[in-house]
């Protein structure tokens, strides 16, 4: 099985964030408003416009029609209220991408109710425990034992922090585990081989996002208090 993800890639997500900022008040008024009232908080809501649009750049020209490109060229996009055509052009993308997404989570779960009893009942466990948003506090990985550690932070549904000891055994394939410290765990799939189970995790991490691969016979999960968790 190739190392990369079939359903929720990287590509998805930098799409799903184009989406997630090109977001309009429903009328001019409120625009006015929304600007008002961050001038009253003392901040310059139109300059953090312009940082995060030059950051965003490459991507808004990759997700966004051509008819919306001299305006993100030039600085202007976002900048100002849109005219009508404008956001009927990015209501119609917007409509378009709602459908792509929810088509692959579609996909995605129906893959999934596929090949979940030929998981491993503690892959199954981790899987729809849903990890989205722990964030990477260590990793070890022991070649020898064929073990691999991850320690994670994780907020519960109480809206309180967890530590979380995750123990990959009989580990066959490892990739990227060494870039995703102080990283954010983004999206995750998991797949049925030979060896067990494959389970492939997208992070965003401080610099860049990277997808880590762990092939493994089980994985043990443990939650832990904070004094324990700060001594591993």
């Amino acid at each position: 099985m190739g190392e990369i993800m079939k359903y929720y890639t990287k590509e998805l997500y930098d799409e799903m964030q184009i989406y997630g900022f090109v977001v309009f008040p429903d009328s001019k008024e409120e625009w006015v408003e929304l600007v008002q009232s961050y001038d009253d908080m003392d901040i310059d809501y139109i300059e953090r416009l312009k940082s995060e649009l030059a950051y965003r750049k490459n991507d808004l020209l990759t997700f966004l029609p051509v008819s919306l490109h001299h305006a993100i060229n030039k600085g202007t996009f976002m900048i100002n209220y849109p005219s009508q055509e404008e956001k009927e052009v990015i209501e119609q993308c917007r409509s378009r991408f709602e459908h792509k997404l929810k088509t692959i989570r579609n996909e995605c779960k129906a893959n999934y109710a596929l090949i979940k009893h030929l998981l491993p009942e503690n892959a199954v466990r981790l899987y729809e425990s849903s990890m989205h948003d722990a964030t990477v506090i260590s990793v070890s990985y022991l070649s020898d034992s064929k073990e691999c550690i991850l320690l994670l932070n994780h907020h519960d549904g109480n809206g309180q922090t967890v530590d979380i000891k995750l123990t990959f055994t009989g580990v066959h394939k490892i990739s990227n585990i060494e870039h995703i410290i102080d990283a954010w765990w983004i999206y995750d799939e998991v797949y049925v081989t030979n060896h067990g189970f494959e389970l492939h995790v997208l992070f965003d991490g401080p610099c860049e996002m990277w997808e880590t691969t762990i092939e493994a016979t089980d994985v043990f999960i443990e939650y832990l208090p904070s004094s324990i968790a700060k001594d591993l």
